[in-house]
């Protein structure tokens, strides 16, 4: 069965073991983008449904035009991320290693800057929730 990542009113971005998928709710159309080591962790949609992420070990991006898998060493096991604006998004990077960061990513132009080390959560039990 299927583990949705995101959801909207017209996209739903979700995997089965280590594909990743895309299914256009209203031609109940359903494609495969992807493949993702040890499963996706994350996943978000555009507010404007123009773009999707699914993350874990790498970066699966889908636009209209093309979907993209991104293996960046500074970006493995990406544990959330969140929108912060039209095409940009924070991505958490595994916060219990000591590489743990937040980075800025836009999807678009496939630039990334690290914006902080994030050792919070470092020699702490795991949670699914994350304060960040």
């Amino acid at each position: 069965m299927y583990k949705t990542l995101y959801k909207t009113t017209k996209l739903e971005l979700k995997y089965l073991y280590e594909t990743v998928y895309l299914s256009f709710l209203a031609k109940g159309k359903t494609v495969r983008l992807g493949d993702i080591y040890g499963d996706a962790l994350c996943g978000i949609i555009s507010d404007d449904d123009d773009w999707a992420i699914a993350a874990g070990n790498s970066l699966i991006i889908w636009t209209p035009e093309k979907t993209e898998t991104i293996e960046d060493t500074q970006l493995i096991n990406v544990f959330a991320m969140r929108i912060v604006g039209k095409d940009t998004v924070n991505l958490l990077t595994d916060p219990w290693s000591d590489k743990a960061a937040v980075w800025e990513f836009n999807p678009i132009s496939k630039t990334l800057l690290k914006l902080y080390d994030f050792p919070n959560y470092i020699n702490k039990p795991y949670t699914d929730t994350i304060e960040w």
